[in-house]
């Protein structure tokens, strides 16, 4: 850990600190910085790729400030999928209750067509999404399809 934890800080140029969970009841617009850190740094670096390579040793871990930064890695070479599933995983480690985790997948999902929908559902419908304990995308997408058949027939 200690050898990714010298990685991490020689990506971002910053210490390691770890993710922070941004609470519905907080009130909060967002606690963590990692993204927006690690957003500038990309925009500069030569070394794009290593940064993926970097990616896919972090999202071994079950560390979430690792994964974190894995998927913020992923999003910014535009590789949804693993962004959406890395981030899918932290929001299972993170007991479904970081809002900055569920509006980053929103984001992501937002990148892909066909859930582009479901990333509007998600980021208007936030409080019931954490609240509710969704556990994966596949559960939300369901739900949210459900819910737009019922608004049909109400019609």
């Amino acid at each position: 850990m200690d050898t990714l934890k010298k990685i991490f800080e020689y990506v971002l140029g910053v210490p390691y600190k770890e993710r922070q969970i941004n609470y519905v009841d907080e009130n909060i617009g967002r606690k963590d910085e990692l993204y927006e850190i690690l957003t500038k740094k990309y925009f500069y670096s030569k070394n794009k790729d290593k940064l993926l390579k970097i990616a896919d040793k972090f999202i071994k871990t079950k560390d979430i400030t690792f994964m974190s930064l894995a998927s913020y890695i992923y999003a910014l070479n535009h590789k949804w999928e693993e962004a959406i599933k890395t981030m899918e995983k932290i929001i299972y480690l993170e007991n479904w209750k970081n809002i900055d985790s569920w509006i980053d997948l929103a984001l992501f999902l937002r990148k892909i067509s066909k859930y582009e929908d479901l990333s509007l559902y998600i980021l208007f419908n936030l409080e019931k999404v954490v609240v509710l304990n969704f556990t994966s995308v596949e559960i939300v997408n369901k739900i949210y399809l459900e819910l737009k058949n019922y608004e049909k027939t109400r019609s």
